[in-house]
């Protein structure tokens, strides 16, 4: 998958496939719009950087969302050199969480993905990143 170009911190393009209308919006955040101030300006480059340097990307469909949500955008996990992309947007302030996983579907190394979220979320506030700032 090579990465095309990201509007804001939570939307990008990728090809093959993933454009346009069919760009990927990224499960469980929500970053501030574009042009709203600093903090949405930050992510779309912080989102930029992370995918436009990766050497490997690869989009995992989440078995709790779906594949597209309301405005027909595809729904993704976004990994980036074995990094989820979504968790480092909450890790970093940059988003709430929003992924919620009651069943536990996807777990790494031991921990489900909806802890690896609220963890992000702990990091962000106990630091004072992004939005907890």
């Amino acid at each position: 998958m090579d990465f095309v170009d990201n509007n804001d911190g939570d939307t990008a393009e990728f090809t093959p496939g993933f454009l346009g209308g069919d760009r990927v919006r990224f499960v469980g955040i929500d970053t501030a719009e574009t042009g709203s101030g600093t903090l949405a300006a930050q992510a779309t480059v912080y989102v930029h950087n992370l995918l436009n340097s990766a050497s490997e990307i690869y989009i995992q469909r989440d078995p709790t969302t779906g594949i597209r949500e309301t405005y027909g955008r595809y729904l993704g996990l976004v990994w980036a050199d074995d990094v989820l992309v979504n968790y480092m947007i909450v890790r970093m302030g940059y988003s709430q969480n929003n992924y919620s996983d009651p069943d536990q579907n996807l777990v790494f190394n031991g921990v489900s993905l909806d802890q690896w979220f609220k963890n992000a979320e702990s990091y962000a506030q106990e630091n004072n990143l992004g939005m907890w700032a």
